[in-house]
């Protein structure tokens, strides 16, 4: 029995995820081309392992699931037969079904073959071929032979078979056995013993230490004579490459790592006090040097903490061909997905960020980009389109690449819709560029389908995924050419737990800016900006790299004291994509490790900051002062 709160348990749905995933991903291949001998028999592979740990751990429904799939492997290989769209579909139901049950066994400790079920089996049942069940001759052994005699209500001995092999194979070189074809054999073609041909003996004791768990072996002997020197065996040590850490065991680390980082800015703030009254002494410097040291260890702590919590994005890119498949399937499209980067780490916490805003990209890409094959083949395309979704991995970056071969962005189609539906003024359009008229596509409640259908046509979609990609810190950009296709990049920040920023003063009050959207830092004297500031029927305007971009006084937004008659007036221009925005502040206090906390219990109606889109989170310094983490997509989108 199964029990969820054990450690087989937590390393079973692990496992499992992983084996239903890969299967999935196998099947869908099918579609697309031509299946090898070799994939078939990587499809059967996977379906005997995930077949043969849930017979060990009585999950009755997972087996009868998988042993339908690996009968259906099992006759391709051993009689070629047709993999019909309508057998891959079936075989696609069954790996929906084992997700289904898997989840529930992330809080169950089993799931019992309901009715529901069985009626699926039964369809399962009516619908393949039945062929005689023809039984291998018993191979003829020699030499040393290995047997193991099992308990007589022992069951479910193919399984136990197949650990044995795997339990010895770096023990023995195993010949042949009997049965020989184990791994499909039945209960009764055992005959309650397992043999083992090998090509030299070891003590019985070491073959017993080997197989310890595994139950229902009642005795174990060679036919020939046993090895005289028992000194001589030695067992083989197995050099361990990985191991499996429950995820809440990954997030107090990264949390004590934090903590670490928050002491570091405290013993900085110290020392700076020490330094003055201290600075010619001997024991002070010689501390001084400690404190590099321990900086020092700080990062390499930090930065081995942030590679703990990255994942591959594969993740994220295993459940997308069936997703797309669903998309296509009501629609006369044909579209070849391909997927590279799915090694790109990620931080943990992205992969459930990103997951929708990636499938509201391929669900607008299915309805909006891609001509239906006629149409392809009209335009001298291959009928079958291709949309393709690279990861990269950029300094701190991630990299999302989205590009379709489709039929490109038609500018004239969306200046026509947004005119008609009053989205737009004539007034307005007349100052519009070509980004602007593209940037409206991002807007909510803009479509250009006439018609609502499944997939799209209610003005949601793109809005969503550039204020999902906003809310993390990171921006959306476009490519398109009529005719050719499009191509959208999403950059995000690879972490989100222990930040880079900037330190803005003013009056009282601390603000931190996230290192990767500052553009520039500069000082001004109070003239000289006011020479490079004007107003606008936007607003204030600053002349920056010879374009005028918004202008922000921190002290006017929050209705803070400003510094009277400062020497120097200090600015950090802020920037995504193209956005820019550039905040005048009291100070700037230079570079800060920040640890962040998340402000979503803090931020509301009847909430202690009340309601607040300016802030990404908290964070404190050394001296203990609070740092409010701006969210400056939302200045871009406000201001910009």
């Amino acid at each position: 029995m199964l029990y969820k709160d054990d450690a087989y348990h937590r390393m079973f749905v692990d496992e499992a995820e992983e084996q239903i995933l890969q299967l999935q991903n196998l099947i869908l291949s099918l579609y697309q081309k031509d299946v090898s001998d070799d994939q078939v028999h990587l499809m059967f592979r996977v379906a005997h392992s995930l077949k043969g740990a849930t017979a060990t751990l009585n999950i009755s429904s997972m087996v009868e699931l998988t042993h339908r799939l690996e009968h259906i492997f099992d006759l391709k290989r051993k009689m070629n037969i047709c993999f019909s769209e309508i057998m891959i579909d079936m075989m696609l139901s069954i790996t929906d079904y084992l997700k289904k049950i898997h989840e529930t066994l992330y809080k169950e400790s089993t799931f019992e073959v309901d009715e529901a079920l069985r009626i699926f089996l039964e369809e399962i049942d009516v619908y393949l071929p039945v062929y005689a069940n023809q039984k291998e001759e018993k191979p003829y052994l020699e030499g040393h032979i290995l047997t193991l005699d099992f308990e007589d209500d022992a069951s479910m001995l193919c399984v136990k078979a197949y650990m044995i092999i795997d339990l010895l194979k770096d023990q023995l070189t195993i010949v042949k056995t009997n049965p020989q074809d184990y791994e499909h054999s039945e209960d009764l073609d055992f005959h309650h013993k397992f043999e083992l041909q090998v090509e030299a003996a070891i003590d019985v004791d070491v073959i017993k230490k080997c197989l310890e768990p595994i139950t229902d072996i009642k005795n174990i002997f060679w036919t020939q004579e046993e090895p005289k020197e028992k000194d001589e065996v030695q067992m083989i040590p197995t050099k361990i490459q990985s191991i499996k850490v429950p995820i809440e065991q990954v997030d107090r680390i990264i949390s004590l790592t934090e903590r670490l980082v928050i002491l570091q800015e405290k013993m900085a703030y110290e020392m700076d006090l020490l330094k003055a009254e201290f600075k010619k002494d001997y024991v002070f410097h010689n501390i001084q040097k400690v404190q590099e040291d321990f900086n020092d260890q700080i990062a390499a702590l930090r930065q081995l903490s942030v590679d703990t919590r990255m994942v591959p994005i594969e993740m994220i890119f295993r459940p997308l061909p069936r997703y797309l498949k669903k998309l296509t399937d009501n629609q006369d499209k044909e579209i070849e997905l391909k997927l590279t980067g799915g090694d790109t780490g990620v931080d943990k916490k992205l992969i459930e960020l990103l997951n929708d805003p990636l499938q509201h990209m391929i669900r607008n890409a299915v309805d909006h980009g891609f001509e239906n094959s006629r149409e392809r083949i009209t335009k001298g395309k291959a009928a079958i389109g291709c949309l393709e979704i690279n990861a990269t991995q950029n300094q701190n970056q991630l990299i999302l690449e989205i590009k379709d071969d489709g039929k490109g962005i038609d500018i004239n189609t969306i200046k026509k819709k947004a005119l008609s539906r009053n989205q737009i003024s004539i007034e307005e359009a007349e100052y519009m560029t070509h980004q602007d008229w593209l940037d409206l596509i991002f807007k909510p409640g803009f479509s250009t389908k006439d018609i609502v259908n499944e997939v799209s046509g209610r003005g949601v979609g793109l809005d969503v995924v550039k204020d999902s990609i906003l809310k993390l810190n990171g921006s959306i950009e476009m490519e398109t050419s009529i005719g050719v296709g499009t191509t959208f990049f999403l950059k995000i920040p690879l972490t989100l737990s222990i930040m880079d920023c900037f330190i803005l003063a003013q009056d009282n009050c601390l603000y931190g800016v996230p290192e990767s959207m500052v553009l520039e830092v500069l000082s001004y004297e109070p003239m000289k900006l006011k020479e490079s500031v004007y107003l606008s029927a936007y607003g204030n305007m600053f002349s920056w790299k010879d374009n005028y971009i918004p202008y922000l006084k921190l002290s006017e937004y929050y209705n803070l004291k400003p510094r009277d008659l400062p020497r120097y007036m200090h600015l950090c221009v802020v920037g995504l994509g193209d956005k820019k925005i550039a905040l005048q502040c009291d100070e700037i206090l230079g570079k800060k490790s920040l640890v962040m906390s998340s402000v979503g219990d803090l931020v509301g109606e009847d909430k202690i900051l009340g309601r607040r889109n300016d802030l990404l989170g908290l964070s404190s310094l050394g001296d203990e002062r609070l740092v409010q983490v701006l969210e400056i997509s939302y200045f871009l989108k406000e201001k910009g």
